[in-house]
């Protein structure tokens, strides 16, 4: 009896929270499909033959959807800010964790979508520059992983990030122009960072134009 009524009153006293989590989650977007499957079908149970060109086409043709999804930034989701003050009687719930944790996994299937298309994801080089250098830690680098798959055409940016923002996608940054240090714009980058208020920027600089990078 006592048990049953502790159930009530913590039903209760949650249906306000809960409510407002169904409701902020209700509001994502339906998914795009291709052959009437959508981006998560596709990469979690098809052959790899199929499921690249289904995941080209679904990126190409949801550019900005899959940009927007790139962006979210868990630490400033209402919806995670809820669950996590819900007692862990209620977090075990698989399909309440399951809900809560959804716009997670559309970025991070954006992501993937998005580093698939290499260079034809060039149109959205502007938008990721902004992306990595001003969005918080976890999208910043999702954006950084997008424009390095691009290749030669978001180079300039590359450049660009080595220097304006956040300290571990400025390292990746670094990184990833080590083998282009024979490019004067590359080199001149590196070189500035040398003197670089941050000592991990400086040693990271230090390697790369020493050729110790790779050792």
């Amino acid at each position: 009896m006592r048990s049953r009524r502790r159930i009530l009153i913590l039903t209760t006293a949650l249906l306000p929270g809960l409510t407002c989590l169904l409701l902020l989650v209700r509001f994502i977007p339906r998914e795009p499909e291709y052959e009437g499957l959508t981006i998560r079908d596709w990469i979690s149970s098809k052959p790899r033959s199929e499921r690249e060109e289904a995941l080209i086409f679904l990126g190409t043709n949801n550019l900005r959807l899959l940009l927007h999804r790139l962006e979210y930034d868990p630490r400033k989701d209402k919806v995670i800010a809820l669950y996590d003050h819900l007692p862990s009687q209620v977090k075990s719930q698989t399909w309440l964790s399951h809900l809560v944790r959804r716009k997670i996994t559309m970025a991070d299937d954006a992501q993937g979508v998005l580093w698939r298309l290499g260079p034809l994801a060039s149109p959205a080089i502007p938008q990721l520059t902004r992306s990595a250098s001003t969005l918080g830690p976890q999208p910043a680098m999702r954006a950084f992983m997008v424009l390095d798959s691009i290749g030669e055409q978001a180079r300039p940016s590359i450049i660009f990030l080595t220097a304006y923002a956040d300290s571990y996608v400025r390292i990746q940054a670094m990184l990833s122009l080590a083998t282009h240090t024979n490019l004067p714009p590359v080199h001149e980058a590196l070189t500035r960072a040398l003197t670089d208020s941050d000592s991990k920027i400086r040693k990271q600089a230090e390697d790369i134009l020493a050729g110790r990078v790779f050792e």
